[in-house]
């Protein structure tokens, strides 16, 4: 197991921390990652509560309910209730950890507006509950968690590829480090 928050960076890796950046490094790196990932676009922030709270905001979300689930990180919430939206919380898988979709359904009422659905940890979300809800549920968006879990995929598909949006976390604490 990988310590937390201990990645093993080589020199080379630290070095780089240090290098004086281009000013269309960022962009570059949006760019690769939005085609790495099969997404048109991808847009950085410093923090994955600000993405997260941006993207409410683009779509429209506002004083209405986001099923989240129970078991994530602090910044999911935090974002949801700085977008004045309320989560709800659904309960864990035992075997992956995961958002149970068994409860999802029961949660969902006509105030919902998004679903986050969470790959933990390399565990990919259940790919076959997600589209049997957003068949049941197409007015609501579901965006794609995927700060621990790049690039995941269940039975062949890429979850990022499925919903509206999806955000990663890149900090030291993160798959890709």
């Amino acid at each position: 197991m990988i310590p937390r928050l201990k990645p093993d960076l080589s020199w080379h890796e630290i070095a780089t921390l240090f290098k004086i950046n281009k000013l269309d490094d960022v962009p570059e790196f949006e760019c690769a990652f939005a085609t790495l990932m099969g997404k048109k676009h991808a847009i950085f922030f410093p923090y994955g509560r600000t993405g997260l709270l941006f993207l409410l905001e683009a779509l429209g979300i506002s004083d209405q309910e986001i099923i989240c689930p129970a078991y994530t990180c602090v910044v999911v919430p935090h974002a949801i209730v700085l977008s004045r939206n309320e989560p709800v919380f659904v309960d864990s898988n035992p075997e992956d950890f995961n958002m149970n979709w068994d409860q999802v359904e029961s949660v969902t009422s006509s105030n919902t507006a998004a679903v986050i659905a969470t790959s933990l940890f390399g565990n990919p979300v259940n790919l076959d509950a997600l589209k049997d809800y957003m068949k049941k549920n197409p007015n609501v968006f579901i965006i794609q968690d995927c700060a621990h879990s790049y690039a995941a995929s269940w039975k062949g598909e890429q979850v990022q590829k499925v919903g509206h949006a999806a955000f990663y976390g890149s900090n030291i604490s993160k798959i890709i480090t």
